[in-house]
């Protein structure tokens, strides 16, 4: 054949588009387990980090040895036979009859005696998703920490929901105003309510509202369940 033939250019150009498909699909799989194994053991990370356990030698170990996750419906019932690590908020959220969504919930068995609860978020910022994970104390009311990350908010601005001097604001902060719900409120300005308050973002003002509706919407869903284990205890 001759190659400056454009059959010969243009035979060539194809063998090596379907070559390099291909490689790219095959080291796609070869890499497919790894980052799967990252993406877990960050969720992982994120929730010890909500309770202050981030920084333990062994992830997995304490993850394993401390922490229990079920899987609730809209009615505080535990679904049994699901992976709380599995369940994805987006596409929970997606499902327009609340009734069929599924929520994680993960336990923390505190080696100081007590028990945390902590419930995972989504939401949205400025530019995209935001998401996090809110840890109670046994009380079901206060916050123990908490752990935030976004997908693309802007540096110095929004992505400082990451960051710990936002996030420490949170510990300590009530859900509750006596019975009644209430949330946290990312505020503007002057802080009126220092129970239920905490400051927002200077320049994000979307974004501050958007963890504001992410703390209550997400929270909102766990309270049939808080209200049982009330009873029960």
């Amino acid at each position: 054949m001759d190659k400056n033939s454009n059959l010969y250019l243009i035979s060539y150009a194809a063998i090596m588009t379907i070559i390099v498909a291909v490689l790219l699909s095959a080291i796609s799989e070869v890499l497919k387990e790894p980052q799967q194994k990252n993406e877990l053991l960050a969720q992982k990370n994120d929730i010890l980090k909500s309770v202050g356990m981030d920084t333990v030698p062994d992830i997995e170990s304490f993850y394993a040895e401390n922490i229990e996750g079920i899987v609730i419906n809209d009615k505080g019932d535990i679904i049994e036979g699901l992976d709380p690590l599995s369940v994805n908020l987006k596409v929970e959220g997606a499902k327009k009859d609340p009734a069929t969504r599924n929520y994680p919930l993960f336990i923390f068995n505190n080696p100081a005696g007590n028990k945390n609860y902590i419930v995972p978020v989504r939401g949205f910022g400025l530019w995209g998703p935001i998401w996090g994970y809110v840890a109670l104390e046994d009380d079901l009311n206060t916050i123990k920490g908490v752990a935030f990350d976004h997908e693309t908010e802007t540096p110095g601005l929004g992505a400082e929901i990451k960051t710990d001097w936002f996030q420490k604001q949170f510990v300590g902060k009530k859900i509750f105003d006596n019975d009644q719900f209430v949330g946290v409120v990312v505020k503007k300005g002057r802080i009126s309510d220092p129970t239920h308050e905490v400051k927002s973002i200077s320049g994000a003002t979307l974004t501050s509202n958007g963890v504001t509706k992410m703390l209550r919407d997400g929270l909102k869903a766990y309270l049939p369940y808080f209200e049982k284990l009330k009873k029960t205890s």
